[in-house]
């Protein structure tokens, strides 16, 4: 009877190793998909002034543009006049990867634990101009609607003009096992999962 507790113990242990391996493996795909090998000379989507590029970035943020809207493109190949979300004040540029951006929430940029974790994280990568949007607390409908009340804001758009930006919304495994997996996009947006 002792040895067959054992086992089932070994077994859950091991399925459960298997699990975070699996979920790990992903993650790293979906990161790496989505946040190709950074350059030193990264595109902002600014408009062109003279200068289109970050040669050097500094430690926090691009070159200061006053208040010129940053020029996105869409996911129909047009594009789309945004505030320029970069000179918000709660705007990070990640000292690790030149040309990456963390908006507003996100967790501490030395590696060091977080004393609350953020409701959601948005990384966005000034090369491609995509966004990546991480859910990263329950309820994760909540978290959802959050980043899209914050996204709709600081680029100034409609939920239309919102849907056409390149972007992902995902949930971490340690988050939710259910929706790891998936795009859940914008919940305004066609495709976008139920929550």
């Amino acid at each position: 009877m002792e040895d067959n507790i054992n086992m089932n113990k070994k077994n859950i242990t091991i399925i459960i190793g298997l699990l975070l391996l699996a979920g790990s493996a992903f993650w790293i795909f979906v990161v790496n998909k989505s946040n190709p090998t950074p350059t030193n000379d990264v595109g902002t989507g600014f408009p062109d002034s003279g200068t289109s590029t970050i040669q050097n970035q500094g430690d926090t943020m691009p070159p200061n543009t006053g208040n010129q809207p940053l020029i996105l493109n869409t996911s129909s190949g047009a594009t789309l006049s945004v505030h320029n979300f970069l000179n918000d004040s709660d705007t990070v540029a990640d000292p690790q990867n030149k040309g990456y951006f963390h908006l507003g929430e996100h967790f501490p940029l030395d590696g060091t634990s977080p004393s609350t974790y953020p409701r959601f994280t948005i990384m966005y990568i000034a090369q491609t101009q995509y966004f990546n949007i991480s859910l990263t607390s329950e309820p994760i409908r909540q978290a959802r609607i959050d980043a899209e009340q914050y996204l709709l804001t600081h680029l100034g758009v409609s939920e239309e003009q919102l849907c056409q930006i390149d972007y992902m919304v995902s949930v971490p495994y340690f988050v939710n096992q259910f929706y790891t997996s998936q795009d859940l996009r914008f919940s305004f947006c066609p495709g976008s999962i139920s929550l």
